[in-house]
């Protein structure tokens, strides 16, 4: 009987250390509305969404592109621009003259409350365009994405310029 309780309490160790543990923490987030909340690790499945956007993108399929967004979705570009629907982004993307060119150089994802759903995407991008004028500019895009059941909430990007690396 005594090797009886001594094998149960052994597997009900082993069990609970097989359990779900919760995923740790890779950083932190000020102010009083996050107050408890810490960033985790994100998941491959919210990445997805944006490199699938991404490949869209490239051919300017702004049907297929237009099933990444919510139908509330808010888009700040890098110069300021503000849209708060995909269609509006669009249709600036299809008014541009310039022709680009860029790589996908960075992307990850991180979460601010596993518990909730939604996961904050970040991708960088090198950026080559070609004005209407003939001149090129090379830069890069940082986007920020707030991605939930597959939908990008929303979606910010920040422009920085590329310097010349010393010799």
């Amino acid at each position: 009987m005594k090797k009886l309780k001594l094998l149960a309490l052994s597997l009900f160790v082993i069990i609970a250390s097989c359990a779900k543990q919760d995923s740790p923490s890779v950083g932190f987030v000020s102010g009083e509305e996050f107050q408890g909340f810490e960033w985790h690790i994100g998941t491959s499945e919210y990445v997805k969404v944006v490199t699938d956007l991404d490949q869209a993108w490239v051919v300017n399929d702004y049907e297929k592109m237009s099933s990444f967004f919510s139908d509330t979705t808010t888009i700040i570009t890098y110069d300021g621009l503000i849209f708060d629907s995909f269609r509006g982004f669009s249709n600036h993307l299809q008014d541009d003259t310039s022709e680009y060119e860029w790589e996908m150089l960075s992307i990850y994802s991180v979460d601010l409350n596993p518990e909730t759903g939604g996961e904050h995407v970040y991708a960088t991008f090198a950026i080559t365009s070609t004005l209407s004028s003939g001149d090129i500019d090379t830069y890069n895009i940082l986007e920020h994405y707030y991605i939930i059941d597959g939908k990008i909430v929303w979606l910010y990007q920040y422009k920085q310029d590329q310097q010349d690396q010393p010799d």
